[in-house]
């Protein structure tokens, strides 16, 4: 069939092939890959490398995760937001009132995954008095 036959001279099954082809040819220019064209997401992902890019949450907007984030995880940056185009941040509400001179830090922050070690794992200096530390870590 000719690109530009005449609608009025095909036939039924013309006219429904071209449609099927027209639809498979935009199908395949918007397609992510398998076939279904979607929009770029947000996503929640756990921080720890050794999850496996676990994903917690994910919506195609970015407040919506990040409020998911910050009623999930709160104090600490055991997940992080990734956006589409590869940046990450971090939430800490504790940012608010904790900058190195008192003041407010902004609560998300960019997040490096590569330098985050969660803080079971980070150790605990008991000799400072601020410290978190339970009572058998002396």
């Amino acid at each position: 069939m000719a690109a530009s036959a005449d609608v009025a001279t095909m036939t039924d099954a013309e006219k429904a092939a071209a449609f099927d082809k027209m639809q498979a040819d935009a199908r395949a220019a918007n397609s992510n890959g398998n076939g279904t064209s979607a929009p770029p997401r947000y996503k929640a992902v756990v921080s720890l490398q050794t999850a496996g890019d676990r994903v917690l949450f994910s919506s195609v907007n970015e407040n919506r995760v990040k409020t998911w984030i910050e009623m999930h995880c709160p104090r600490g940056q055991h997940f992080f937001l990734l956006s589409p185009d590869g940046s990450m941040q971090s939430f800490e509400y504790e940012r608010q009132s904790g900058g190195p001179q008192g003041e407010d830090v902004e609560m998300w922050q960019p997040f490096d995954r590569a330098a985050y070690q969660a803080p079971e794992l980070s150790p605990v200096n008991t000799n400072d008095p601020w410290a978190d530390a339970w009572e058998g870590a002396q």
